[in-house]
C-alpha cells in the first residue's frame, strides 16, 4: 500500500520503504547526506552517525523518560557536533524488527 502512494505521487525513485530495525539504520546504501528519525532510543546509535556522509544532519528524538530532538552534523571521519533543539515526546525505538 505504501509503495503504491509513493509511486502515485512520483517518488518511488527517490525515496525506499525498508523493513528492517531502524537502529541499524541501512548501511548497505550509505552514505547518506541527511537521515531523518522518527522514533526515539535512549541514545542515538553509532550506527546511524557512521552512515551520514562528512558535511551532512541527522535529526532525532532521543531520550526515554525526558525526551529531546536532537540535530548531529558529520564534522569528520570519527567526529560530530551535536545540538539539542527542543524537548518532544515520540514513541520508543525499540531494536530488532516489529510486527
Amino acid at each position: 500500500m505504501a509503495r503504491d502512494h509513493m509511486h502515485q505521487l512520483g517518488l518511488s525513485q527517490r525515496a525506499r520503504i525498508m523493513f528492517g530495525d531502524g537502529m541499524q539504520g541501512y548501511p548497505a546504501a550509505a552514505p547518506y547526506y541527511a537521515i531523518v528519525v522518527a522514533a526515539p532510543g535512549p541514545v542515538i546509535p553509532i550506527s546511524l552517525l557512521v552512515q551520514l556522509t562528512l558535511g551532512w544532519r541527522l535529526i532525532a528524538p532521543e531520550g526515554t523518560t525526558q525526551q529531546r530532538l536532537v540535530l548531529v552534523e558529520r564534522t569528520g571521519q570519527a567526529t560530530w557536533r551535536r545540538e539539542e533543539l527542543v524537548a518532544v515526546s515520540f514513541v520508543p525505538m525499540r531494536a530488532g524488527t516489529q510486527i
